[in-house]
């Protein structure tokens, strides 16, 4: 072989639960650390087959430890897509709208938009995975 799994696409945040359907997702935030969600069901993969696009799947989730046990039930949401490196990041976009306006308006944009409990990237090799094409920059 000439390509490495993660060369070739393969994401090592996300690990399959063995004879099952779930997997364990790993989030990096922001500052470094890493949280465990074990998948509960598929919400959405419309865009996750086509060639061209973004790739997108949601899944409903429960945040885990490295054991596989439960630290907080949720439902919590995880959406894994591809995203142009130029491109600010959905969850940093929330949040920033839920602090927006008067006290009074912010209670209004909490109770209709979705609270994010955590966003990162993802990072193979302690570097953040892109959709940049960086061949020449490869060991």
């Amino acid at each position: 072989m000439f390509a490495s799994k993660e060369e070739l696409g393969w994401d090592p945040t996300m690990k399959r639960i063995k004879d099952s359907d779930q997997f364990i997702i790993t989030v990096r935030k922001e500052d470094g650390t890493e949280l465990l969600f074990r998948t509960i069901k598929l919400l959405s993969h419309v865009s996750a087959q086509a060639l061209f696009g973004r790739a997108s799947r949601v899944w409903e989730c429960e945040l885990v430890d490295d054991q596989d046990n439960v630290i907080e039930p949720g439902p919590f949401a995880i959406k894994d897509t591809w995203i142009d490196a130029s491109r600010q990041r959905e969850g940093s976009i929330l949040t920033a709208i839920r602090e927006l306006g008067t006290p009074e308006e912010r209670e209004l944009i909490q109770k209709y938009t979705l609270s994010v409990r955590c966003h990162g990237d993802v990072y193979i090799g302690g570097r953040k995975d892109s959709t940049v094409c960086d061949a020449g920059n490869r060991k």
